[in-house]
């Protein structure tokens, strides 16, 4: 039995191809051989046998899948990010203060109070610093990350903004001189040259306190810029003389001081100022900060014996926030519908009119008509008074005459004849 393919985009040409060549076998066996082949003549296919649609699209499906479950499970032993607040708490060691929500392009053009969830997220800062330093007072406060753009300096403004509304006063120290940040975002002179010697530094800070030049516009809330602290501050830190700058600091009249310092890892800076304050927030980048680094910032701020307040998870992108997100986004929906119902004027609902009939012209033999049915009724004339005579008899002179008066009709006007 020999079983002959043939394969062609035509298959009417792959049919007489099949023929064509089984009939010469079929002839040169027959010539040759004392034998007898049978052929059985090939028919036109209906169904190509390739391409197989469905077979190949199961096959790649079931070969895109595969690859997407390795890539998904490539990406996830490579990411070594947290998971969730709870296990940056775990791996720190230390309490969440806060958990700000990861903003958009054009929700970062945006003011913090436009944002619902990120200005909650910042009210509950201020809140837990507010407990934390009732519980055991404070006043220096340090605020850092492992790393740089880690959203530090964004933090320590927002905090203190939402401070001073809570009724404190708030000293904002830039203690970044790698990068200064908030004499842009507060818009202060930039250009200020302090003293050389350390032992000036802090009257001349002073009387810039006293001036309008730490003024930030917002009540209570004043900016001492790292031009201010000068471009040697990494050495004032690690003089003599810090010590007593730093307890000026603590003598201000402000509730609280709030350093914004370089990160703890590429600087020594942070480390050398967390000796000098009284309390420490650790700010975490959840989109950027691995495990392994957390744990290297832990056993570093273990060092210190400050009060460790907490973290704050800047740029969260966990689902918990979008809960969060969409609770706030319908309450502050119903805030403004309710002020747009108490400011809107209430105006009446017009009542529709009834449709007006229209009147038929009136002819002149309407009028006549009508004027002849109607009876004639004579309209009572109002009588002068008689005047009464001297013998207390009516006077027959002092009649009254009445004239007859005619109502005719002529071209479609009521007209009086006066004439008698």
């Amino acid at each position: 039995l020999i079983e002959l393919d043939v394969e062609n985009k035509d298959p009417r040409l792959a049919m007489q191809l099949a023929n064509e060549v089984s009939q010469s076998f079929a002839q040169f066996i027959n010539s040759h051989l004392p034998a007898t082949i049978q052929i059985l003549p090939a028919q036109e296919p209906k169904v190509p046998i390739s391409p197989k649609v469905l077979q190949n699209t199961a096959f790649g499906a079931l070969v895109g899948l595969g690859l997407a479950l390795a890539l998904i499970v490539i990406f996830e032993m490579s990411d070594d990010r947290p998971a969730s607040p709870e296990e940056v708490q775990e791996l720190l060691g230390m309490g969440v203060l806060a958990v700000i929500p990861q903003l958009s392009r054009k929700q970062l053009t945006k003011k913090a109070e436009e944002t619902p969830s990120y200005a909650e997220a910042f009210r509950i800062l201020s809140a837990n610093l507010n407990i934390a330093q009732a519980i055991e007072p404070f006043k220096l406060v340090m605020i850092t990350s492992a790393y740089a753009a880690e959203g530090k300096s964004t933090v320590v403004s927002n905090l203190a903004s939402f401070l001073v509304t809570t009724g404190k006063r708030v000293l904002l120290v830039d203690a970044n001189p790698h990068s200064p940040a908030l004499d842009a975002y507060f818009q202060l002179d930039q250009h200020l040259t302090p003293p050389s010697a350390f032992t000036q530094r802090w009257a001349w800070i002073e009387e810039k306190l006293d001036s309008q030049l730490t003024q930030t516009g917002i009540p209570n809330l004043h900016v001492v810029t790292a031009a201010s602290l000068g471009s040697d501050f990494t050495n004032l830190l690690q003089s003599p003389w810090a010590s007593e700058f730093f307890e000026h600091f603590k003598k201000a009249p402000f509730d609280y001081v709030i350093f914004d310092t370089p990160p703890l890892l590429p600087v020594a800076d942070a480390q050398v100022l967390a000796s000098y304050v009284e309390a420490i927030v650790l700010v975490v980048d959840a989109t950027k900060v691995p495990r392994k680094v957390l744990l290297r910032v832990k056993r570093m701020l273990s060092k210190t014996r400050n009060t460790i307040l907490g973290a704050v998870i800047n740029k969260s992108r966990w689902a918990e926030n979008e809960e969060i997100r969409r609770y706030l986004n319908n309450v502050q929906q119903r805030r403004t519908d309710i002020a747009e119902l108490l400011t809107t004027p209430h105006r009446a609902t017009p009542m529709a009119k009834p449709p007006e009939t229209p009147t038929p012209p009136v002819k002149e033999a309407d009028i006549t008509t009508i004027l002849t049915i109607l009876p004639h009724r004579a309209t009572p004339m109002a009588m002068p008074p008689r005047t009464p005579s001297v013998n207390g008899k009516a006077d027959p002179d002092d009649r009254t005459t009445v004239v007859p008066r005619r109502l005719r009709v002529k071209d479609d006007l009521f007209k009086i004849d006066d004439r008698s």
